[in-house]
């Protein structure tokens, strides 16, 4: 019975070790230039989105983590700055950030 049991143990960690291994050699990348491959009807290439280098933070304007402090306002000048100069990416650190509605 030990036996059994051995060979058992022995044969599930092969597997384990194994299986991962020859998993690895069947991932496909999928990128840009290959994605449109061996697809049975026609389809327009997506263009993808590039944002400008550009990055601010909602503190930068003034906006105060806790959940006490409204800021819509900080939030609103971010994105209007971030509008402003073409494009970018609004910095919201972790933590409670009180909003009301504003529109874009």
């Amino acid at each position: 019975m030990k036996n059994i049991q051995l060979h058992t143990f022995l044969v599930l960690i092969i597997l384990a070790i194994t299986l991962p291994i020859s998993a690895q050699k069947n991932i496909i990348s999928i990128n840009e230039t290959n994605i449109y491959e061996g697809i049975e009807f026609s389809m327009p290439k997506v263009n993808t989105t590039s944002f400008p280098d550009y990055q601010v933070s909602i503190t930068d304007f003034g906006a105060i983590t806790g959940g006490i402090v409204k800021n819509t306002d900080a939030f609103a000048k971010a994105i209007n700055d971030v509008s402003i100069k073409g494009g970018g990416q609004i910095i919201v650190p972790r933590g409670i950030w009180l909003t009301g509605t504003y529109y874009i």
